[in-house]
């Protein structure tokens, strides 16, 4: 998660079009002659790529120190002489002798007349790169070095630090730069390194003068720069991550010494950093412990899984309360990133923290960033391709016409689709399961009776929506012109279509009755004779799911003295004390369903929801077990239940009612097992 308000520090809020145009349709030209050293040594399998990007990439003047250090491939230095030598202002090179790096660039260094680059042969640059790596020397004359982001970098490695990242789901160094080019660059927020990376950096010809060159003692290489920047660091410069900037880096292929021999001179020059600057490892071990990058890095990942997908991406406004609504959400993420092609961002509210939190996903990348108000979520989807919002759930959330105002925003400005799933009656009411103020069920009655009940509805969610709650008129008014933007209003049953309609008119085109589809169980129970009742209960049991139903059942089986039991795979959730009657399993997962049952002895299920559910997880997999279920006749499960053939409907809503009814089913299944016997 990245830290709270970091997303306008770091970004700009400017236009996405008008941000990602090329560097070169309006370049900021340097004011000065920019020299570049570059070293070569072998490599030829990298030249082409690295120089056709250089030319076609860097516009500001520039004159190239090309040295080719006695390469072995005799197609090197050809190579160089045709590939170079019809362009001005080269200056080429040839050694007699290996050299090895560091002296190389000690003598292409001489030949510098300004700031200058060095740069490794075997990377790619993106567009207008040199203007933004120089940026930060012209912007402040105390940066004595300035290094870009890269896949494979060390500490200035993208996505993940210290690895060799391959590009992120092979997308090229222009379409990765193009999301570093979002990021802001001022001098007041330069993020200093521990030292520089010398793959591509850009330094200060005024400080390389006053503290000198390469230090020769690290020739062939490895360690020179890390010398060099503490060198500088230790006469109070600095050295910079260029965050708008990234190369691609083909790591370890520019040197030339096997792997064994490089190990060796690693270690070598490791101790002689280390005799010269004792703090140089703890200097980095904090850098990376406390990571001041990672901001970037995740915000990168975040941009490019919104931006970089061939499909626009969808945008899926959601709760995050657990539940069905986020089962369904998971599964469609799921289902989405599948395509391939495509990002998903997910907004939900926070509850607990009260904030926002936007999650995007591509391929296997996922991050989040948090918001404190809706304002800086519409200044962040300015850059998103929206092509379908898909509106699951925003029970909890503060501002609900605010919201919905910014939805409809967002679909005239991107021209997004929209589909709104009903998994709960929120549009309908505040008090989203449609319990009134005494607790029952109300069928949606009239507006009239609807304003009375919200004044002392305890059963709404904890509001902060600034008292429009409290009228439904202005309710219902906010949802209606939502709703009249909807491509698809998705239902999950006939029921909950009933239903909204009484509130609603929704043209029928737009409607679609899809029933969620969940996988079977692995295992159906073994239900052993048992002459005892034992009822199940299954899920996350709060009122509105029939704790308090539970709980009378328990009362009545305690004063009547009866032997029966209740027992809940699951929790008994909210201010209630459980009955030594009732035995509650706890949080359980699915595949252990078939085996609790069994473990418990169970031999009736009961699913006890007093509101009229959409649709139920649960009542799937309980209809999986072939278990006699009983229901109450109330909405999508009392539907479903009444098709199933072991099913039993409970025409009231009351617990002794339904104890009986459930206790004439066992002693007639009694009489039916006494009569077979």
């Amino acid at each position: 998660m990245l830290p709270e308000n970091k997303i306008k520090k770091e970004l700009f809020l400017n236009d996405f079009t008008n941000i990602l145009k090329k560097t070169g349709n309006n370049p900021n030209i340097l004011p000065f002659e920019v020299d570049i050293i570059i070293p070569v040594y072998n490599g030829i399998e990298f030249l082409d790529d690295f120089f056709d990007s250089l030319f076609k990439n860097t516009f500001s003047t520039y004159r190239l120190i090309v040295i080719d250090d006695c390469s072995p491939d005799s197609r090197i230095w050809p190579y160089l002489n045709e590939k170079l030598m019809s362009r001005k202002n080269i200056i080429l090179i040839k050694n007699d002798k290996n050299l090895g790096f560091v002296k190389s660039f000690n003598k292409a260094y001489s030949y510098t007349n300004n700031h200058f680059v060095c740069l490794n042969t075997d990377i790619i640059l993106p567009p207008g790169w040199l203007e933004r790596l120089m940026n930060p020397i012209l912007m402040d004359p105390s940066v004595a070095s300035a290094t870009p982001f890269t896949n494979a970098g060390t500490i200035c490695s993208f996505p993940v630090m210290n690895l060799d990242n391959i590009l992120l789901d092979s997308h090229n160094t222009e379409d990765i730069d193009s999301i570093f080019q979002l990021f802001k660059y001022e001098s007041t927020k330069y993020i200093e390194l521990p030292t520089c990376v010398g793959f591509c950096t850009a330094y200060n010809k005024d400080i390389t003068d006053r503290i000198g060159m390469l230090d020769d003692i690290f020739s062939p290489g490895y360690g020179e720069e890390n010398d060099w920047s503490l060198r500088a660091s230790e006469a109070g410069y600095k050295n910079i991550i260029a965050t708008n900037v990234f190369v691609y880096h083909k790591h370890g292929a520019s040197f030339n010494t096997a792997p064994i021999e490089r190990d060796k001179i690693r270690s070598k020059h490791l101790k002689i950093l280390i005799s010269r600057y004792p703090y140089y490892d703890k200097l980095v071990q904090t850098f990376i412990a406390s990571d001041p990058l990672l901001v970037h890095r995740k915000l990168a990942i975040f941009l490019a899984c919104c931006i970089l997908p061939k499909k626009k991406c969808i945008l899926i406004v959601d709760h995050n309360l657990g539940g069905g609504a986020n089962r369904y959400r998971e599964e469609m993420v799921r289902g989405r990133l599948q395509d391939g092609d495509q990002g998903v961002i997910v907004l939900h509210y926070d509850v607990r923290d009260q904030r926002y939190i936007l999650s995007a996903y591509y391929k296997n990348y996922h991050t989040s960033i948090p918001f404190m108000d809706l304002e800086e979520f519409e200044e962040i989807v300015k850059f998103f391709n929206v092509g379908e919002i898909f509106y699951n759930n925003c029970v909890g959330y503060p501002s609900i016409d605010i919201l919905l105002q910014l939805l409809i925003k967002i679909i005239k400005v991107k021209n997004s689709k929209l589909t709104i799933s009903f998994h709960d009656f929120f549009p309908v009411c505040p008090s989203y399961t449609l319990l009134d103020n005494n607790g029952a069920y109300c069928e949606v009655p009239s507006i009239k009776k609807c304003n009375i009940c919200l004044k002392s509805n305890k059963y709404l969610f904890p509001d902060n929506s600034r008292g429009i709650t409290k009228d439904i008129n202005l309710w219902r008014k906010n949802w209606a012109e939502f709703l009249d933007y909807a491509n698809c209003v998705l239902f999950f049953s006939e029921s909950t279509k009933s239903i909204v309609s009484k509130a609603f008119k929704i043209k029928n085109e737009v409607i679609k009755i899809i029933p969620h589809s969940i996988t079977g169980l692995s295992q159906k129970p073994k239900i052993r004779e048992k002459r005892k009742l034992n009822i199940g209960f299954l899920g996350a049991i709060n009122y509105q799911k029939g704790a308090k139903i539970i709980q009378d059942m328990a009362t009545i089986i305690e004063k009547e003295c009866l032997d029966i039991d209740l027992t809940i795979i699951g929790q008994l959730e909210g201010q209630y004390n459980v009955h030594k009657w009732i035995k509650v399993h706890g949080p359980y997962e699915k595949n252990e369903i078939s085996n609790l049952i069994e473990k418990y002895e169970i031999n009736v299920i009961f699913f006890s929801s007093i509101w009229p559910e959409t649709f139920s997880y649960v009542i799937s997999e309980l209809m999986d077990t072939d278990m006699p279920i009983f229901s109450f006749d109330i909405g999508a499960p009392g539907d479903r239940i009444r098709k199933y053939p072991h099913g039993h409907i409970i025409n009231i809503i009351d617990a002794n009612y339904a104890l009986e009814q459930i206790i004439l089913f066992h002693n007639d299944q009694l009489l039916k097992v006494k009569s077979i016997a």
